[in-house]
């Protein structure tokens, strides 16, 4: 594939990425969760136990960030915070039965996801397609590193 076309295609999927965050998901029951709301509610419901900090490290966002979305969840009855047993100065985030039924929600979506790329793709074209997207995380994230510093300068 060309320079060209591959840039195309890079800037395609990020005009796609960046408008997929801004449609909420409908949950049965739940209401609107948005996509960003689903990345935090995803990563508590894999753990039993989880803090901000360790989803702000995971999702590779601020801790503000995080604080934000937690509030947003937790007006919405979609987790709880509870104090952290071995650090007074943080908390655990618990997702309720509602939060349980979006994570649910969650996972159906991401297993489609995963049968597409099944059905499409085979085992070298994947490692193929999940290197090249490490490829890009890691272009992506040492470009806005260096254009913070520049930024700090």
């Amino acid at each position: 594939m060309k320079t060209k076309q591959l840039t195309q295609l890079i800037g395609r999927l990020l005009h796609h990425v960046k408008e997929n965050e801004k449609v909420p998901f409908y949950v049965a029951d739940v209401g609107e969760v948005t996509p960003s709301e689903m990345h935090i509610i995803e990563r508590i419901g894999e753990k039993t136990t989880v803090t901000g900090k360790e989803i702000s490290t995971e999702l590779d966002i601020t801790k503000g960030a995080v604080s934000q979305l937690v509030s947003k969840l937790e007006s919405k009855q979609l987790l709880v915070r509870q104090p952290h047993a071995g650090d007074q100065r943080s908390h655990c985030l618990i997702l309720t039965e509602k939060g349980r039924l979006a994570f649910r929600q969650h996972q159906r979506i991401a297993d489609e996801f995963h049968k597409q790329v099944d059905l499409m793709l085979t085992r070298e074209e994947r490692a193929g397609f999940e290197k090249g997207l490490e490829v890009f995380i890691h272009y992506l994230q040492k470009s806005v590193k260096e254009r913070r510093n520049l930024d700090e300068k």
